[in-house]
This record gives structure tokens, C-alpha cells and sequence, in this order.
């Protein structure tokens, strides 16, 4: 999967706001080293590490374009650890993500 960029809107960045993260945080998430599953309800779950180092699953739609829409990005715990496990969260492929043009290209 390719992603070409981020949709932001105000309730889906008042909602990772919520959690303690920032759109640029969010993003970062993809730009390193991260997994990515797909859900029974067609969405995504992305895990990985912002720049700062902190562990975040990211909740996400596909759109057309390479498009991504954030649902929910709340830092890892117990409960974020349930929902890529494929017996609790019902994931159920992993997927390779590419961020070309997304954000620039970070070191880590």
C-alpha cells in the first residue's frame, strides 16, 4: 500500500488530540519502522514509533488516491496491544505501507 498523504478534518484531529497526539506524530508513525493489519470492518491498524519514541497504533481508512484518514491514534497499552493481535482484534493481514511523498523521508 501506497500512501500519497494524510486527510485531516477537525473532529479527526480534535480526536487524536484527545489522545495525547498530534497530526505530525501520527504521521511519523508511518514514516518508520511499523505494521500495518487490516480489521474485519475494512480498517486499518498501523504500529510503530513517532520520532520521539513513543509506541502508537494508528486507526485508519483507505482512500482513493493513497489517501489515508485517521480514525483514532491512541498510545499503546493493553488495550492497544489487543487490537492487532489477530486472536483479539480480528486483524487479519499485514500489509507493507509506502509513504512516498507523504512526509519526507526520516532516519531513525
Amino acid at each position: 500500500m501506497v500512501v500519497s498523504g494524510f486527510e485531516w478534518d477537525d473532529d479527526n484531529i480534535l480526536h487524536i488530540e484527545r489522545h495525547e497526539f498530534t497530526p505530525e506524530e501520527v504521521e511519523e508513525v508511518f514514516t518508520g519502522d511499523h505494521k500495518v493489519r487490516r480489521t474485519r470492518q475494512k480498517r486499518y491498524i498501523a504500529l510503530g514509533e513517532t520520532l520521539e519514541g513513543r509506541l502508537a497504533f494508528v486507526v485508519f481508512r483507505r482512500l482513493s488516491g493513497g489517501l489515508v484518514s485517521v480514525i483514532t491514534s491512541p498510545e499503546d497499552g493493553r488495550k492497544g496491544t489487543a487490537a492487532v493481535s489477530p486472536q483479539v482484534g480480528g486483524a487479519n493481514e499485514e500489509e507493507t505501507i509506502s509513504c512516498k511523498g507523504a512526509t519526507p523521508e526520516v532516519s531513525i
